[in-house]
């Protein structure tokens, strides 16, 4: 069954579309890398590239002069929520996430 996979990523304005196509959910607890390169949807690589850092993160130097892509690129985040709901028929998943090593 495919899943639509997304990450909320606090501070930005919309949920960030992982993959159309999951077949396993990672668990609350379990932690991931998100590389906005290879996100197949344009819109969710676009909004990754063009919102600064420090919108969502700590500010300082380093997040000041980065964007929010280019910052997950170097960290892990951590599931610390999980909610379910369909569109269109289909099940979606939204991961909250935190970071957890930078």
């Amino acid at each position: 069954m495919n899943i639509l996979l997304y990450a909320d990523i606090p501070g930005l304005p919309e949920y960030v579309l992982l993959t159309r196509k999951a077949v396993t959910v990672p668990a609350i607890g379990d932690r991931l890398r998100i590389n906005a390169d290879r996100l197949a949807c344009k819109f969710s690589r676009q909004v990754l590239e063009e919102t600064p850092a420090y919108h969502c993160f700590e500010r300082n130097e380093r997040t000041e002069s980065m964007s929010v892509g280019d910052f997950l690129k170097e960290c892990e985040l951590t599931v610390s929520g999980r909610e379910w709901s369909y569109e269109g028929g289909t099940p979606c998943c939204t991961l909250d996430v935190e970071v957890v090593e930078w």
